[in-house]
């Protein structure tokens, strides 16, 4: 059977909320950059474009990651761009 998720309301309410304690500093902060993560890929992918350009190395250009990343999408019939950082693409082509 395929995984489903369910986001409840406390996860984007995180990513707006103005409270300033560290626990919610701490998930406003997480929230944010998991979200933008998920949009770029999601754009990307949907949009079938050939690269993401990032120098996000620790969630998107991760050799461990990407893996992940595009299991998720051949199991969603959606095409995998290449996750690559602006480092990775200019040693390509200095090749």
């Amino acid at each position: 059977m395929r995984e489903t998720v369910y986001i409840e309301t406390t996860v984007p309410n995180a990513y707006v909320s103005a409270r300033e304690d560290a626990a919610s500093r701490y998930h406003r902060e997480v929230t944010r950059r998991w979200w933008g993560d998920a949009l770029h890929l999601a754009l990307a992918s949907l949009n079938e474009l050939d690269y993401v350009l990032t120098w996000n190395v620790r969630h998107l250009a991760n050799p461990n990651k990407v893996e992940h990343l595009t299991a998720i999408n051949r199991r969603l019939g959606l095409l995998s761009p290449v996750i690559i950082s602006p480092d990775q693409l200019w040693m390509e082509e200095s090749r």
